[in-house]
């Protein structure tokens, strides 16, 4: 299915800055792809919409979820649920960092990765809270830092929206 998103005016183009113009290529994805209906909806639908705009998706939650709690909070909540998809849209869009970090975190709740809410949350558990210092930051705090040093507080809008502007095709029709 062709989910792309009508091709922004060329006038506009260069104004849209600071993630207007990735937000605009994941429009369309609104009520076609849930994260919130566990693994087998999630994996259902999000083959159903276009490649590109599912990985930029799945970065865009992961980056969301993991800068606003760290990664026990993204792993926790039904975002979790495309872990495997973000690892695979950082590396799509050329954040090779950011997907080599995601991918050591879901290595730590072991294979194959549970698309499960709550098998997550087992999984979880199992990795404990950490020490009395990091008693607040859950089982990643390594990771969660590694992130928040490399994500910088504009970076991922400002690469995303030059992945989008260098591939204009992929995203709109």
């Amino acid at each position: 299915m062709d989910t792309r998103a009508p091709r922004p005016d060329p006038k506009i183009l260069p104004e849209l800055k600071g993630g207007d113009l990735y937000r605009k290529a994941m429009e369309p994805l609104r009520g076609k792809v849930s994260i919130y209906d566990g693994g087998q909806a999630f994996l259902s639908q999000f083959i159903e919409v276009k490649r590109e705009q599912g990985l930029l998706f799945a970065a865009f939650w992961c980056m969301s979820e993991v800068c606003n709690g760290g990664f026990h909070q993204f792993f926790s909540n039904p975002t979790g649920v495309l872990a495997p998809e973000a690892i695979r849209g950082f590396e799509f869009i050329g954040m090779s960092e950011a997907a080599r970090i995601v991918a050591k975190a879901v290595e730590r709740l072991g294979a194959p990765y549970p698309r499960d809410q709550q098998k997550r949350n087992e999984a979880l558990a199992a990795l404990g809270r950490g020490t009395d210092s990091e008693e607040e930051e859950g089982p990643f705090p390594d990771l969660d830092q590694e992130f928040y040093k490399w994500s910088g507080s504009t970076k991922f809008a400002s690469q995303a929206d030059d992945f989008v502007r260098r591939n204009l095709d992929l995203f709109f029709k």
